[in-house]
């Protein structure tokens, strides 16, 4: 094998290669792959670019997660909140409410 080859192989198709594995990595929602260092210019623009689009991924999957807690609690406490006596019973004693009508014995229209 020539140097150039073996130039060509440590500098380019072994950080190509990482990159392909991260992107990989990436589609199957793995945390960030930490790519090698490359001394040819644009191997290494292609690999910043890689480890930023992966890192805004990451975050961005971390806040969906968040958010979806977020709203697993909302709709708990919403249905807590349907639940509980105190509103199902004022719900029974104003059948206006129920089929969204205004009642005035529930206290609408007073004031």
């Amino acid at each position: 094998m020539s140097a150039t080859g073996i130039l060509l192989g440590r500098h380019v198709v072994r950080p190509l290669a990482a990159m392909s594995q991260a992107a990989r990595n990436l589609a199957v929602q793995e945390g960030p792959t930490p790519l090698p260092t490359a001394r040819v210019r644009e191997v290494a623009d292609v690999a910043s670019a890689l480890n930023t689009a992966a890192g805004q991924l990451h975050e961005a999957r971390a806040q969906r997660a968040e958010l979806e807690d977020q709203r697993r609690l909302f709709i708990g406490a919403i249905a807590h909140d349907l639940r509980t006596p105190l509103f199902t019973g004022f719900l029974r004693g104003c059948p206006g409410l129920q089929a969204g009508e205004e009642s005035e014995s529930c206290g609408a229209g007073q004031g």
